[in-house]
């Protein structure tokens, strides 16, 4: 979303009303990083790199523009969209991950000011909690960046790191000053080598982040405190 006129556009459209915290981040300017064109990369990348907008970096996540998300939803109401979302879901896209599978606010498990985020498989009928709310989701997704990034072969590691932790700064103003805090103190680190489950297969494999796969799950232990973290929700009908 390029401004708040945008997103209240289809808030009027759709008959729905963002989080606080998400309209703030559209009023900030996080919710746009420039047109997604073939030389984004050499064009718009170097402009945005110091203040990266809505999880642009090593979380499989693509931000939906208002375009996007009005396509989405005019397609989840038509009635021979494969998934035949019944009508009473309240489900409001935000982005995606590399595989075209939706990340959305689901506005039927709101709970006062928090609208969960739910993970909603292109080729599967159920959707998974992932957060309580934005919050937690910004929390959670720059906590996952730092265990293992993604170095592609042609990227150097000091540049990847650096632009994660740019990513921290223009995301913290978001966050409570205690997870503020915790995340300051794994991104301060240097990048390290660790021994940690093999992801296929048994035995292990060694990676190498700002944190451990065990610091994760610990912080997400004792911080996210949602009871419905991870659990399904039916997304898909019936023909």
């Amino acid at each position: 979303m390029r401004n708040l006129t945008e997103l209240e556009k289809i808030e009027k459209a759709f008959d729905f009303r963002y989080p606080e915290l998400y309209r703030r981040l559209c009023a900030d300017g996080m919710l746009y990083a420039g047109e997604f064109t073939e030389d984004w990369y050499e064009v718009t990348y170097p402009k945005i790199r110091k203040r990266p907008p809505l999880l642009l970096f090593n979380c499989d996540f693509e931000l939906f523009y208002a375009e996007d998300v009005e396509g989405e939803l005019q397609q989840m109401g038509r009635a021979d969209d494969y998934r035949h979302i019944p009508a009473d879901l309240r489900l409001v896209p935000i982005g995606q991950n590399g595989a075209g599978d939706l990340y959305c606010f689901f506005f039927n498990a709101q709970e006062g000011s928090d609208v969960p985020v739910l993970f909603a498989p292109h080729d599967e009928e159920d959707a998974t909690f992932v957060a309580k709310n934005i919050e937690d989701f910004i929390f959670t997704s720059l906590l996952e960046a730092a265990v293992s990034p993604y170095i592609p072969e042609e990227r150097d590691e000091a540049t990847e790191y650096e632009d994660l932790r740019a990513q921290f700064q223009s995301h913290k103003k978001y966050l409570t000053p205690r997870r503020q805090k915790i995340l300051a103190e794994f991104y301060a680190r240097n990048p390290f080598n660790y021994e940690a489950p093999a992801s296929i297969g048994q035995g292990t494999e060694t990676r190498r982040g700002l944190l451990t796969l065990e610091e994760y799950a610990k912080v997400m232990k004792t911080e996210i405190k949602f009871p419905k973290l991870y659990e399904t929700v039916r997304y898909m009908g019936d023909e």
